[in-house]
């Protein structure tokens, strides 16, 4: 997976630096406590990035949080963690079925068209990703290799060039040649997001369960073409894009922030 939540409490890093409380699995907490003493009729997975997390967001504020309130009866698991694509937040559910954390009925992931990027890893993306070190992290990617799609799982840390903490020549080398290597990733970056999306379908139905894709954002253009693929493969999905500019500041923790609750009301 690259990281998962830590469980406990710590501070947002965005305005208000709201309480955000995480469980065990790296789940965002969505209700009072982690596991009533009643079971609920219906379980429900939530995956993605940060905007599904509800970053910058009190619990009890967020998407899921305000689900359960709506539908007492369901029961809410939020995986949503920040800097997660597709094919993380696919294998955050594969994980969760498999370490016993889930034995749901639907899988609602949220969609936005940036997270084409983090697929493929694109040398926008990367350029600001750091391990603990200081050192490149590279996250799972997936690419497509002779029709076939295939994952590479993450790289704790790229190591640096000699003397490239010393010298802005190294550094600025090293840069163009990460650059340089990067650069085809972008156009794959749609194609790949679309095989992702099918292969999260298939590996859902196996649990047995359901796949829905709730869209957050993206352009109208970006958006057809994905929904076009996932009508021809019957692939649930709905539009829950907040009407009008998606990052204006009323819609934003502290307006320059991640989507406020506001955004997760609308979304819910």
């Amino acid at each position: 997976l690259g990281w998962i939540n830590r469980e406990g409490t710590s501070r947002s890093n965005e305005a208000g630096a709201v309480p955000m409380t995480c469980w065990s699995g790296g789940r965002r907490a969505s209700r009072p406590v982690p596991d009533g003493a009643t079971p609920p009729e219906l379980e429900v997975a939530l995956v993605g990035g940060s905007w599904f997390q509800g970053y910058g967001v009190a619990d009890d504020e967020t998407f899921a949080w305000q689900l359960g309130r709506r539908f007492p009866h369901v029961r809410f698991d939020n995986f949503g963690t920040g800097g997660y694509g597709t094919l993380q937040a696919g294998l955050s559910d594969e994980l969760a079925v498999e370490a016993g954390r889930l034995a749901t009925a639907l899988v609602v992931y949220g969609f936005a068209t940036f997270h084409a990027m983090r697929n493929v890893q694109t040398y926008t993306w990367l350029e600001g990703l750091r391990a603990r070190s200081g050192h490149r992290l590279v996250p799972p990617r997936a690419e497509i290799v002779e029709g076939a799609l295939v994952r590479h799982p993450p790289v704790a840390a790229l190591p640096d060039w000699p003397l490239e903490l010393r010298s802005a020549r190294a550094a600025t080398l090293h840069e163009s040649a990460y650059r340089r290597a990067l650069r085809e990733r972008d156009a794959w970056a749609e194609p790949v997001t679309r095989r992702l999306v099918r292969d999260l379908d298939r590996s859902v139905r196996d649990f047995p369960a359901r796949l829905l894709v709730a869209i957050l954002y993206g352009d109208d253009d970006e958006i057809d073409r994905y929904v076009d693929d996932w009508r021809r493969h019957a692939i649930a999905h709905v539009d829950c894009r907040v009407p009008g500019d998606p990052w204006q500041p009323g819609l934003r923790v502290g307006g320059t922030g991640h989507p406020n609750a506001i955004a997760h009301a609308h979304w819910a």
